[in-house]
């Protein structure tokens, strides 16, 4: 006997393999691939109560939403069908879909700025062995020695992680950095003028 499912069950087994899959180890260490992964976990999950929760008490709503999510090729919703929905459902206005349009052109550029950043900042390590900061070098050398399993990470490397995807996302803005002129050619985290320095 085949186990057929309806469109909203398929959709539902669906949501849940990519919920599990956004979790499971090795992760990406890279900050914006690992952030936009761990979004689209956080999504699928809310996805799948709501949809279970619809198939509940109207199977017929869950089948249309399911039918939608299919989009009218197979390749998903229709980003701009979705965007009059917004407009209509959500955000009840033009202007205001276009507010958040701009917002979001400024977080994409933001976030493209950090990424080109710390993509530099990789490759420059490797080819040239060169740091940044004293405690960005610390970080990157932690994740670099961490297991591929991110199940087995300790508290100090997530810690490293998350300081390193602020940098690169520019969530953290640039701490002014000790400078005298005792800093000459040394790395102001060594100047003995420093109350912070680290060696």
């Amino acid at each position: 006997m085949t186990d057929t499912k309806t469109p909203a069950e398929q959709l539902l087994v669906e949501l849940a393999e990519l919920h599990m899959r956004t979790h499971t180890s090795p992760l990406p260490k890279h900050p914006a691939a690992f952030g936009w992964q761990a979004t689209a976990g956080a999504m699928s999950a809310l996805a799948a109560r709501a949809l279970h929760a619809l198939m509940e008490i109207s199977p017929e709503k869950a089948a249309e939403l399911a039918d939608w999510y299919e989009g009218p090729f197979g390749e998903g919703p229709v980003s701009t069908e979705h965007t009059h929905w917004t407009e209509k459902h959500v955000a009840g206005s033009r202007e205001v879909v276009e507010r958040w349009a701009a917002e979001a052109k400024a977080l994409a550029v933001q976030a493209a700025d950090a990424t080109e950043a710390w993509e530099k900042t990789e490759r420059s390590q490797v080819v040239e062995g060169s740091a940044t900061s004293g405690e960005d070098q610390d970080d990157r050398r932690i994740l670099r020695a961490a297991p591929a399993d991110s199940g087995d990470w300790d508290d100090a490397t997530w810690a490293a992680w998350a300081r390193v995807a602020d940098r690169a996302h520019g969530r953290v803005p640039e701490l002014k950095r000790h400078r005298c002129e005792n800093c000459e050619g040394i790395d102001p985290a060594t100047c003995l003028m420093n109350p912070e320095r680290s060696a």
